[in-house]
């Protein structure tokens, strides 16, 4: 149980949350029966958050665990899918996708220094609707060389950030055209529920 500066687990107090050993083939084991439990249950498959902390630092061996993710799910029924969160630049977040995973969040269009937003709060012809266009298709290509089933996951928003009315200073029509252009957007687009509400 957490304390707020803490947690408490079999009496012993931990000052950050303990990280999973992912290299035993124990703990492996013991995840791959919980992902079977929810995919007997029903569900089309699974968000995996902070995928570049399993082993922070190391991206080869997070691409290894969302690759040993993937198989392990894709090997039940290839219908199912799987969504990773890489919180870091497009250049090493793309390279996640060698793992098979179908979508990574794209946070090089998210967010208030996102793509989408500086194209609207345009400042010169780096942030042009002509230089948004030329991202969206560096992007496509740049994962496709990676995984060629690869699915881009663009948003705009989401719990770790702020919303788009701060964005652009409570100017509607940025606001709904920041939500147009996620949604145009190719690949599988994901909306925050607080951007649904305002």
């Amino acid at each position: 149980y957490s304390t707020g500066n803490g947690w408490f687990y079999e009496g012993v107090f931990w000052d950050q949350m303990p990280d999973l050993n992912l290299s035993d083939e124990g703990l492996r084991k013991e995840l791959e029966a919980i992902m079977s439990f929810w995919l007997e249950l029903g569900v089309g498959g699974f968000r995996l958050d902070a995928a570049k902390e399993f082993y922070s630092g190391n991206s080869e061996k997070n691409i290894e665990v969302l690759k040993w993710v993937t198989d392990y799910v894709k090997g039940i029924s290839e219908n199912y899918y799987l969504v990773a969160e890489v919180w870091d630049s497009f250049g090493i977040f793309s390279k996640y996708y060698a793992s098979g995973i179908d979508s990574i969040f794209n946070f090089s269009f998210a967010q208030q220094d996102g793509k989408i937003t500086k194209t609207l709060n345009f400042l010169d012809d780096s942030n042009s609707g002509s230089a948004f266009g030329d991202a969206m298709v560096l992007a496509q290509k740049t994962l496709l060389e990676y995984h060629n089933k690869a699915i881009d996951a663009p948003f705009f928003t989401n719990h770790d950030t702020a919303r788009a009315a701060g964005y652009f200073s409570g100017n509607s029509l940025k606001i709904k055209m920041a939500a147009g252009m996620n949604l145009m957007m190719s690949g599988q687009v994901f909306i925050y529920y607080g951007e649904e509400l305002g």
